[in-house]
């Protein structure tokens, strides 16, 4: 023990004194050894400090690497989860080019291609919609005359129901284009210009809503002038001019004038709508 009262580590060694076989003593021998113990004391306590600073720090690590995980495999979760409710737009931000990336970029991928199904599913039901509700009512008109009017002649009866086998060819005939626009829109590099008689395929179109112009009282003319055929996309034109033909007559008042035009000028053929009605809000035009 020391003065203060304090113990201390001391290490002894003893040897016997032997003389003629016979034990007359020992030697003792005592040597401080309290600096070893506190030199490996002091070891001990930094190997502790090591190991809890090197624990703290694969703890940290650890934190951040799952959260460098689990954050963008959340960020997944919840984008598929917005997709499930149907809204496609919903995008992941691509962090890195590790397989999480990858992973990132492939969700990414999928959810702008279900976007684009998603629209043109909508455009398609829209432009169908559209191009089907005007033959439907030249049919309705023609019908209407036939059973409304009576004593008409055979002749008449013959021209009307002749009109209506032709809206009804029509019919179908939009119908196919829709469908091969369709299966053509998700790949527009399929689309191929043809050689088109523009006069003849706006006269097309323009005779069959003469019937709607009409019933409207309102004056529908058609005045050609390109003469040569024209490379183009027919079905996209022809679906162009209908509607724009057909947006003229139903915003004119009865009476009015609608008047369609095909012209050449320099290298490009045009196509003209005119007509007397109200016009296009000029916070819309463009």
């Amino acid at each position: 023990m020391t003065s203060d009262g304090s113990g201390e580590w001391v290490g002894y060694y003893t040897s016997a004194i032997i003389e003629n076989s016979r034990t007359i003593g020992a030697v003792v021998f005592s040597q401080s050894i309290q600096d070893v113990v506190d030199e490996t004391g002091a070891i001990r306590n930094q190997y502790i400090l090591v190991y809890l600073a090197a624990s703290a720090v694969v703890i940290v690590l650890v934190y951040f690497f799952t959260n460098y995980i689990s954050s963008p495999l959340e960020d997944l979760r919840n984008g598929a989860m917005i997709l499930s409710t149907g809204d496609f737009s919903k995008r992941v931000e691509v962090k890195g080019k590790d397989e999480l990336a990858s992973l990132s970029f492939a969700f990414n991928t999928m959810a702008a291609r279900l976007e684009n199904v998603d629209r043109q599913r909508n455009e398609f039901v829209s432009n169908a919609s559209h191009e089907l509700k005007t033959p439907l009512s030249s049919m309705k008109i023609l019908t209407e005359s036939v059973l409304y009017q009576d004593n008409l002649p055979e002749s008449v009866y013959k021209e009307f129901l002749g009109d209506i086998n032709r809206e009804i060819d029509r019919l179908t005939v939009l119908i196919n284009d829709l469908l091969t626009m369709t299966k053509l829109q998700s790949s527009e590099g399929d689309l191929k210009k043809m050689a088109v008689d523009i006069d003849l395929l706006v006269g097309e179109v323009v005779g069959s809503l003469e019937s709607l112009a009409a019933d409207k009282d309102i004056l529908l003319s058609y005045d050609a002038d390109i003469g040569r055929l024209v490379k183009c996309y027919p079905t996209q034109l022809r679906q162009l001019v209908t509607n724009l033909v057909d947006n003229a007559i139903k915003y004119t008042q009865e009476g009015g004038v609608v008047r369609v035009r095909t012209f050449a000028e320099g290298m490009f053929a045009k196509i003209q709508v005119s007509d007397t009605g109200e016009g296009i809000e000029e916070a819309e035009q463009e």
